[in-house]
């Protein structure tokens, strides 16, 4: 029905999506080389860069309860690995219930 209604917004979004992925072409063939070398990087390294780098996108809405619930859930997940339980079936039966 929108490609009936608007085409021109439809055959915009999709030309723009066709831009979108050129543009991504162009922009990572030439980077290829870096984003090997950040996959070499020990995840012990890059963890705390990571997580601090949330926390400030996070804290930019100066907002605490955001900040509080981001690391309350990295607990959450941190401790559910600990002790082996699945994440699938968790988040499968939390979905579920709602």
């Amino acid at each position: 029905m929108m490609i009936d209604k608007y085409p021109d917004l439809f055959w915009g979004t999709v030309m723009s999506m066709y831009l979108g992925n050129v543009m991504l072409l162009v922009l990572n063939l030439p980077l290829i080389g870096i984003w090997v070398q950040v996959l070499k990087v020990p995840i012990r390294s890059f963890s705390p860069l990571f997580c601090s780098s949330v926390s400030l996108g996070f804290s930019l809405n100066y907002s605490s309860v955001e900040v509080a619930l981001m690391i309350g859930f990295g607990v959450f997940g941190y401790l559910a690995r600990k002790l082996q339980y699945e994440m699938a079936p968790l988040i499968l039966a939390w979905s579920w219930g709602r």
